[in-house]
């Protein structure tokens, strides 16, 4: 699979994949294991490599726990990915260890992204979200999430902390700064069993830096999903493989700042990664983007959902094979969204549209927000219990 997703490869042309790539001293990226499906890791490593990783000057991938799951450095010849092994010392804090590494390093990184080997990242779209930003402040950016209101980790425990979910996390210069100042004055030993997800919040608030939203500001479609494509518009899939949905992701719902909105409009214009991807979909996503899309009118009213699949058929590689969901008819929200939904920031779009000046994507999380969340669980699980007695009502009527 790999040479047939080299960028040189692609529909596009090489001045449109320019606009694509992510400048060095703009944005560097960390991916690391997520330890979900462990075993997939490898493969899912080399489709970042081939895919969206092929957008980077530079990255870093850092190994996984389990050593029968290890991957190698990169055969490829200039390859742009560097792997980081963390010692003994640092197995379960790989993500403090890259950051270090990584912040050390002799490059000056504007912003640090921090991602998850089961996800497909747009990193352009991550540019878009950063304009207008000054990276030597702090910024912390990704989905938000509360704490639940019981457990060792509640609300009440952690003080009412908001935490970015661990999926993908988009750190300024100063907040890596200003992290890893916190880690040394000893905010680790106050978070007492914290995940590296909730560690980065804990300590970034002892420094006076909390979450924000980055939701799209004019219809507040999230940037970043915590599920895959399918999932987040309400598909279910076809070929057998698991889709979350609101009746099976609970602990979504109960860590969601916001209602879930599991169609189209859950997602933002710009929309910047999708969760809970192995090595076929990752594929799969980036063909739709890179040798689809431009074949597809910019209008979705021009073109049927059964001339998409036509396209997709026609310029696709080998996306039926790979992901037969992508052309299922059932599948239609998510071809939607891909296609016409989505879109792909380039560089130097912002001169072009704005006149130069920068829209700010990001604004503080409300208060309202906060006092509410985690008040639609309820109306959830009261939704359910509805339609099991719908349910249940007619199974007896029909007996």
């Amino acid at each position: 699979m790999a040479g047939l997703f080299e960028v040189q490869g692609t529909a596009m042309s090489s001045s449109v994949h320019k606009d694509l790539r992510v400048s060095p001293d703009t944005m560097t990226f960390i991916v690391y294991s997520s330890m979900w499906e462990e075993g997939n890791y490898p493969a899912r490593m080399e489709a970042i490599e081939n895919t969206w990783a092929s957008h980077l000057p530079r990255w870093f991938a850092v190994q996984t726990k389990t050593p029968s799951f290890h991957i190698s450095s990169s055969s490829k010849r200039h390859s742009k990915r560097t792997l980081l092994v963390p010692p003994a010392r640092d197995m379960d804090t790989p993500i403090k260890f890259a950051l270090e590494t990584v912040y050390n390093d002799q490059h000056q990184y504007n912003w640090i992204y921090l991602a998850a080997d089961s996800s497909y990242v747009l990193p352009s779209n991550l540019v878009h979200l950063v304009q207008g930003l000054d990276p030597s402040e702090p910024h912390y950016l990704g989905h938000p999430l509360q704490l639940p209101t019981s457990g060792p980790y509640s609300w009440a425990t952690l003080d009412h902390l908001i935490f970015n979910s661990m999926a993908g996390i988009l750190l300024s210069r100063a907040a890596v700064d200003l992290y890893l100042e916190a880690l040394r004055l000893g905010c680790k030993s106050r978070c007492v069993e914290c995940g590296e997800d909730l560690t980065i919040a804990f300590c970034l608030r002892e420094q006076g830096v909390e979450a924000v939203d980055t939701r799209d500001p004019v219809h507040f479609g999230h940037t970043f999903h915590i599920f895959q494509p399918g999932s987040v518009v309400g598909n279910p899939r076809i070929n057998g493989s698991y889709d979350y949905t609101p009746d099976n992701c609970d602990w979504f719902q109960l860590y969601s700042l916001w209602p879930i909105h599991m169609n189209l409009d859950c997602c933002g214009s710009y929309t910047a990664m999708f969760q809970y991807v192995n090595a076929d979909e990752i594929y799969a996503i980036h063909s739709l983007l890179m040798d689809v899309k431009p074949h597809v009118p910019t209008s979705s009213q021009d073109i049927t959902d059964t001339q998409l699949v036509e396209l997709i058929l026609e310029h696709g590689k080998e996306i039926d094979e790979l992901f037969p969901s992508y052309v299922h008819p059932t599948y239609w929200k998510v071809r939607q969204l891909l296609l016409h939904q989505v879109r792909l920031f380039r560089m130097g779009q912002r001169d072009e549209e704005n006149d130069g000046a920068a829209v700010v994507q990001v604004r503080p999380i409300q208060d309202d927000a906060k006092a509410s969340a985690g008040s639609h669980v309820v109306l959830h699980q009261e939704a359910r219990e509805r339609r099991g007695k719908v349910v249940e009502a007619k199974t007896r009527t029909t007996m």
